[in-house]
């Protein structure tokens, strides 16, 4: 019986010793696993890299390329012609037509004006003219044709690229050489017309409206060879 009660007192505590061993490993796997896991880097000002960020500020350099188009068309409405110079350097097709543009409307209400824009294309190789600045000088010449001004206004169309306009820049050419509204022979008109057709670019005289043109080219030649073969008679 004694040794019954010696028993019980040692097995409480060696239950007691086991379950506190178990505890004790408990704890230490714990707290190596909470030393294994990585921290959280936060520094003084969090960043969300989740979210949207601030845009960085443009350098110069980007900020003037991006204004450079308003400030030609802005010089354009002034007549500063370098504008369209300019424009034409940047390779912009869009931007060029919209610069040109801007000058025919500065110059529509002056004849010296058209005169002078004309001029600064003509004397450009690199620049062309467009169908609105071809149009402007078909109206300004109607006002005041003259022998220099139906060159200058064939040429600008010719340079216009465009089939249609310079068909209709031939037809007002015959219309008012008919009606003698400017002193040329028949044989300077016709060679006049022929030489500023091979101006137009490839694309506009292999056309549809190319062909158009050539078939109003053929006409205007029957027509200014018989008046002149009239006039030697």
């Amino acid at each position: 019986m004694m040794s019954a009660f010696l028993i019980i007192p040692v097995l409480l505590l060696a239950i007691v010793a086991i379950v506190a061993y178990i505890q004790q490993r408990r704890l230490s796997r714990r707290n190596v696993d909470q030393e294994m896991i990585p921290p959280v880097k936060v520094g003084l000002f969090a960043v969300d890299d989740s979210g949207p960020r601030v845009r960085p500020l443009r350098t110069a350099t980007e900020q003037a390329k991006s204004d450079k188009p308003l400030d030609l068309l802005l010089r354009a409405r002034t007549g500063d012609l370098d504008a369209l110079t300019e424009a034409n350097t940047s390779g912009n097709k869009t931007l060029y037509n919209q610069v040109l543009d801007e000058l025919v409307d500065w110059s529509i209400s002056s004849p010296e004006q058209m005169q002078l824009l004309a001029s600064h294309i003509a004397g450009n190789f690199s620049l062309r003219a467009n169908r609105n600045m071809a149009q402007g000088f078909i109206e300004m010449w109607q006002s005041a044709p003259s022998r220099k001004l139906t060159a200058d206004m064939l040429h600008m169309a010719a340079l216009s690229d465009d089939a249609e306009t310079y068909e209709e820049a031939v037809e007002m050419a015959l219309l008012f050489w008919r009606n003698s509204a400017f002193r040329m022979t028949a044989e300077e008109l016709r060679t006049l017309i022929e030489s500023e057709y091979w101006v137009l670019a490839t694309e506009a005289r292999n056309s549809g409206a190319g062909f158009m043109l050539k078939r109003k080219l053929a006409e205007a030649r029957r027509e200014l060879g018989a008046t002149d073969r009239q006039a030697i008679n």
